[in-house]
């Protein structure tokens, strides 16, 4: 970067390597920023005065009070965000004022969501409100300490956490008050749980306590390094005689070991198992080697600014070289990524940027290689507004066809308001002051409504039929009731670390859960006596899962990989891997070997069946699938579109005779609209939210449905006959009409389907406690039993006394037994399903077509042995089987006696397009198809599959290779589903957090207030609070480093520049360190367990603010950066390494001589290091020294802080510390600076705001 100056050495001007302008700045007269102008500002018009930019006004005591920021740019009219700041005559803010509407340069929005903050005489914030009537509350020790947090939930329920600390000043006890009532110990009343911290004399924390009584404890090496971590377990596991179970390791102690080199970099982590993870750096601390704990080497290579441009992974490392082919990255002037380079050298990302620094094209593999120019290469578009915002995305098809593939609005805060998708059809959301989802307006119609806590959290749903769905929040703000539109209840209880261990159904039915140290799941039985358990390694890995029929035992690699996995004993299947953990072998019950071999990129190219070839797989460039030779010679081949969609399929005999022939299109929305297969023309039409609506088949017959503002399906018209459905508020199919034909359903209180009655005839369905399809028997007599493992998949089933057990690998059958474990089949799996294997050792090949449905089988010559027709939402229309095969639509087990999909999670009726219980997972508000609890895949089975029982996932043409989904930016269009969800703790899955939510908490207003150092330099003039009558303002204002401004705004040689150096890096070393230890405190409150949440700020404006003046006078006053440095540091209670006596002999010299005298810093370097106690010493060595004379009578403070620096070290420094001579002498130095600094500053500041008021 390079940086202009003007006459005043002010940076004006920021220009990047290439030498467009980055930033432009632009002053008043007191030299505070009023402009800031961005690169796409500058270039917005010829002039300052034109050109867009965030704008800033303050008052007459140099605060800021309103701060616009440009946000878009309609017809040459700019639209701004604003924000306002009202303060207090002390100079702290009060009220802050913002605004989801946009304004003008000059204009004001009619509605704010006004934060209100109230402080105690110290300046601490003590309450925070917003207009929507969210409240938190908080006190103090006379430290500064925050001793209380008391957040408002709703009207009747507050969280109450209470904070302790011991004589150092550090966090020994968090304290949370809940109901008794919420807890499952029978306790009445107010019921406390602590979280306890232990510490070494050096501050490192040694122990933590879990309010459930779990420990952890932490050791350190001599330069305070954590060496070891041991966990202390509670004996959990199961004891069942006999049973695989007996022979796992139990153990109550967990170890992780550390070690350093000696520029403090971790080399070695030895783990549970014993085994190690090494590390090796270079010269600049960078790792370079990585080997894991299966000893398998991982190379890094870096270029000189230290950005990562090469990773070689352990299968092509060669040690001989240190090298190998490997992904190599290449930058820019900027450091940024500009392109990704295969192991095998292919283009296979490529990003193109704007001056700003926004990504506008992202190329992939193929579209590099269209064209020999960035301009004429394809890829996927993005296009922002000029608050930097993504505004739209289109695809290279959509580009080719001149539509834009998704648009999106916003409101000034920069939440979404509307989608508008590729076919014109706009979602709108109406949001609340802080973001949230109140009403979503789809394009259909349909319109969904939601209402929340002051916590934030989802109280109401009502969907688009108006039926509403409502859910309570318990005095830990967890989910405490659910209450269905029928007014069902589910209720869930807790223990003390939140982790839910009781839930009561809707029939009063309850179940329990039982967890570990790492909140995993040990055990959950019911009322009805069922019970499974779960046993775990030391390194947290699954070792045994039990249930009544079934348990499962598994051995791991060192590296955690599994290895093997037992069934009652027998061992089932058998794992092995290459350096890169990839299967390349797995050996199944029968004995037989599945092999997997890859090539340099990963990909895998051949899968060999005990011998013989199965399948063989090439790639596109791209990475997606070109061909798949089968091992009946049969041979796929697949075409695509510049989106990665499929466009064609062929598949051809051992002779070169087509079997099939398909042709494929899709509108722009990514939904498929026509299908040639074979000659036979199948085409879809969509509705404005992309439902299937109609299905043209080619035999001249149509199929139609409608749908209600739910996503019900309320008719399903095909030909002449019309099929009609009708459903209660919990939105349960209860009857279908088809030509007078009356279908009925029943449902118990839990939402699961019992009852199936059409005329005389019922089919009836079972269930267990953990709503799982137990048993159906059809009206005829005909039966079929299911029986589960404690993994919750179907491993048995009884059809009519015939027996049948499964094994599973992972999620998907891998094998099928009978009940003496003789092998019935077998199923060899690539990217999809490839081989059967039958009880006689016959194969036959599986073929697909672009949905992922099994079309046919063919036997090993290439002859069709099975073929299959399905309706878009997987009826049967046709099937000719010579070979008995579970697998059809969608790749899925179809249960001949049912009709019925098991979909893992809950069983699919495609007779209705429904599934026959409801969804465990509630969906996301801003997903409106995604709460309907009974729907298959949103009514869109044409490009979605359920592989899970919960949530749709997008086809993605099927067999695209699994990793190739970093650069993949087509998948917007399906990917909307992202993760996967805790069953057990998430029933509501916060459905309330989206892309746009990004303010969850209240207790987050505070720290919103200033989003980087940057920002907080810029709008609060904290050098100017901290300088006052000096008016040093902006000591920081552009965050390009506190003393490149500080020297331009006073000149490198004058005092003041050097003061406000001082000042600045002091406050900014004591703002980051109060930061850091809101991290630390974070971490340390949350079990030391990582989540994004521990490095959100925690402390409240006044602790930053005095901490940020407290460096900056011990910064400012010495003249130098050295001091003000240690005070920051002293905030954290660390220690500092320094003399104290040569900052307070240059402090006191300064101020006796009235002259900023410069630091010895060679000296310094040669003091004593010395270790002080934080708090104490820090309060005074921040505020000792303000710029007024000192009273003889405190000239003795100078010998008190060099006795205090030369003594402290441990007990004799606290003995001396509790010294009467030396607590009144505190005293009075505290008194002498909150009278003649803060007194003075205030006046000051008084005086400033009451000529502002007069103005």
């Amino acid at each position: 970067m390079q940086f202009i100056y003007d006459e005043m050495n002010r940076i004006v001007k920021i220009l990047d390597p290439n030498g467009n302008v980055f930033a432009k700045y632009v002053y008043d007269e007191d030299s505070r920023v009023i402009k800031e102008i961005n690169a796409k500002g500058y270039g917005s018009a010829d002039n300052d005065e034109e050109r867009w930019g965030t704008l800033f006004k303050y008052n007459l005591a140099g605060w800021l009070v309103e701060k616009r920021t440009p946000l878009q740019n309609i017809d040459g009219q700019v639209f701004y965000n604003v924000t306002e700041n009202v303060y207090d005559r002390n100079g702290r803010i009060v009220q802050q004022k913002i605004s989801p509407e946009y304004v003008t340069k000059t204009g004001y929005p009619k509605n704010w969501n006004i934060i209100s903050y109230k402080y105690d005489k110290n300046g601490r914030v003590i309450e925070v409100s917003d207009s929507i009537g969210s409240n938190i509350q908080y006190e103090y020790d006379c430290l500064g300490k925050k001793t209380l947090e008391k957040k408002k939930i709703n009207d009747h329920t507050y969280k109450i956490t209470r904070f302790e600390y011991n004589s150092a000043g550090r966090l020994k006890k968090v304290s949370e008050e809940y109901d008794g009532k919420d807890l499952t110990g029978g306790e009445k009343g107010t019921v406390t749980a602590e979280t306890l911290f232990e510490y070494d004399r050096n501050g490192n924390v040694t122990g933590i306590t879990s309010p459930e009584g779990y420990r952890k404890r932490f050791t350190y090496d001599a330069a305070n390094r954590r060496i070891g971590v041991e966990a202390y377990l509670p004996p959990e596991g199961v004891k069942i005689s006999g049973s695989a179970a007996n022979a796992l390791l139990k153990t109550t102690v967990r170890r992780i070991l550390y070690s350093y080199d000696k520029a403090g970099n971790l080399v070695r982590q030895t783990l549970p198992n014993g085994s190690t993870i090494e590390i090796e750096y270079d010269e600049m601390n960078r790792r370079i080697r990585v080997k894991d704990a299966d000893g398998n080497t991982t190379r890094l290579f870096y270029d000189t600014s230290g950005n990562l441009i090469k990773r070689v992974l352990p299968e092509n490392y060669n040690p001989e070289i240190d090298d190998g082919p490997g992904t190599s990255y290449l930058y820019d002037s900027m450091n940024r990524l500009l392109q990704v380079t295969n192991a095998a050298g292919v283009v296979v990302e490529r990003n193109v940027y704007n001056t700003a620094g926004e990504i506008i094209k992202k190329i992939g593999a193929k579209g590099y290689l269209a064209a020999s120019d960035d301009n004429e290469r394809y890829g996927v578009e993005y296009g922002y507004d000029i608050g930097g915002r993504l505004r739209y995305i289109t695809t290279p098809e959509a580009k080719a066809k001149g539509i834009i593939s998704q648009q999106y609005n916003y409101n000034s805060l920069g939440y979404i308001t509307e989608i508008i998708d590729g076919k014109g059809n706009a979602t709108r959301y109406a949001l609340d002051l802080w973001g949230k989802i109140k009403e979503v307006h789809e394009a259909s119609g349909s319109v969904f409504r939601y209402e929340y806590d002051y916590a934030g959290n989802l109280t109401t749903v009502m969907d688009g039929n108006g039926n509403t769905t409502r859910y309570n929040y318990n005095s830990l703000n967890l989910l405490s009731e659910i209450i269905d539109p029928l007014g069902g209840k589910i209720s869930y209880k807790y223990d003390k670390q939140g982790r839910m261990v009781w839930t009561s159904n809707r029939d009063g039915k309850a179940i329990y859960y039982r967890y570990n140290f790492d909140d995993k799941l040990v055990s959950i039985w019911s009322e009805d006596g069922i019970l499974e358990k779960y046993e775990y390694n030391l390194d947290g890995s699954l070792a045994a899962s039990i249930s009544d029929r079934t348990i499962y035992s598994y051995t791991y690699t060192p590296s955690g990989r599994l290895k093997r996995k037992n069934t009652n004993g027998v061992g089932v299947l058998d794992y092995e891997y290459d350096k890169n953990g990839r299967l390349t072998k797995l050996t199944d019950i029968s004995g037989k070997t599945i092999e997997y071999t890859h090539d340099i990129l990963g990909r895998l190219t051949n899968v060999i069946n005990a011998g013989r070839q199965t399948a063989q797989y090439e790639y596109n460039p791209d990475n997606t699938v070109s061909r798949i030779l089968y091992g009946s010679g049969v041979c796929s081949k697949y075409d695509y579109d510049m989106d990665k969609r499929i466009i064609g399929l062929l598949n051809v005999d051992p002779f070169g005779q087509e079997l099939f022939r398909g042709k494929y299109s899709y509108d722009a929305n990514g939904n498929r609209i026509m299908q040639d297969e074979n000659g036979k023309v199948t085409s879809y039409s969509y509705d404005s939210i992309n439902r299937l609506e109609r299905v043209s088949y080619p035999d001249g017959n149509s199929e139609k449905f409608v749908y209600d503002n739910a996503g019900n399906r309320l008719a399903r018209e095909f030909g002449e006959l019309i099929e009609n459905y009708k459903y209660d508020e919990n939105n349960r199919l209860i009857q279908k009409v088809l030509n007078d034909v009356v279908t009925e359903y029943e449902y118990d209180a839990r939402g699961n389907l019992v009852k199936e009655i059409e005329g005389e005839s019922e089919r009836i369905f079972e269930y267990d406690e953990f709503n799982r399809l137990t048993k159906v028997i059809n009206a005829d007599g005909t039966y079929m039993e299911n029986i589960y493992d404690a993994e919750g998949m179907r491993v048995q089933t009884i059809e009519n006394g015939e027996y049948r057990r499964f094994i599973f690998d992972g999620k998907d059958v891998i094998s099928e037994v009978g009940e003496d474990w003789e092998i019935k089949s077998r199923s060899i799996r690539g990217h999809s399903l490839l081989e059967l294997e039958d009880e006689n050792n016959n194969s036959y090949y599986y073929l697909h077509n672009v949905h992922g449905d099994v079309t046919n089988l063919t036997d090993s010559s290439g002859k069709i042995a099975n073929s299959y027709d399905y309706d878009a939402f997987g009826n049967t229309v046709s099937a000719k089987e010579t070979v008995h095969n579970r697998f059809r639509y969608a790749g899925e087990q179809y249960d001949n006696m049912t009709g019925q999909y098991y979909l893992r999670a809950r069983y699919y009726n495609p007779s209705v397009g429904r599934f026959t219980q409801e969804d465990t997972w509630r969906g996301f508000t801003y997903n409106p198809a995604s709460l309907n609890l009974y729907t298959y895949v949103e009514n869109n089975p044409v490009m979605f599959v359920d592989p899970t029982g919960h949530w749709p996932k997008f086809i993605d043409n099927a067999i695209d290779w699994v990793g190739d989904k970093v650069s993949d930016a087509v998948d917007w269009a399906g990917d909307r589903i992202s993760d996967a969800v805790d069953w057990v703790g998430d029933r509501v899955n916060d459905a309330i957090d989206w892309a746009g939510d990004r303010i969850n908490d209240v207790g987050n207003f505070i720290t919103d207030t200033a989003t980087s150092v940057r920002d907080w330099w810029v709008e609060n003039n904290v050098g100017a609070y901290v300088v006052g009558g000096l008016k040093i303002l902006g000591a920081v204002a552009i965050g390009v480093g506190a003393v490149a401004f500080t020297v331009a705004t006073f000149g490198a040689g004058a005092p003041l520049a050097t003061l406000a150096a001082g000042a600045a890096i002091g406050a900014g070393v004591g703002l980051a360190a109060t930061y850091v230890t809101d991290v630390v405190s974070n971490f340390a409150q949350n079990d030391w367990k990582w989540s994004a949440s521990n490095f959100l700020p925690s402390s409240s404006p006044g602790t930053y603010i005095a901490n940020m003046l407290s460096g900056a006078i011990g910064g400012m006053l010495t003249g130098g950066i050295g001091f003000g440095a240690t005070v920051g540091m002293m905030v954290i209670d660390a220690g500092v390494t320094a003399s104290v006596a040569t900052f307070i002999d240059s402090g006191i010299e300064d101020i006796r001589t009235g002259k900023i005298n410069e630091i010895d810093m060679g000296k310094i370097l040669q003091d004593t290091l010395v270790n002080f106690a934080g708090n104490v010493v820090g309060c005074i060595a921040g505020n000792l020294i303000p710029n007024v004379d000192v009273p003889a009578s405190k000239q003795k403070a100078r010998y008190i802080l060099r006795k205090a620096g030369k003594v402290y070290n441990g007990s004799a420094a606290r003995a001396f510390m509790k010294k009467k001579a030396f607590q009144k002498e505190l005293v009075d130095l505290l008194k002498d600076f909150v009278d003649k600094v803060v007194g003075g500053l205030t006046s000051e500041m008084i005086e400033g705001e009451d000529k502002c008021t007069a103005n």
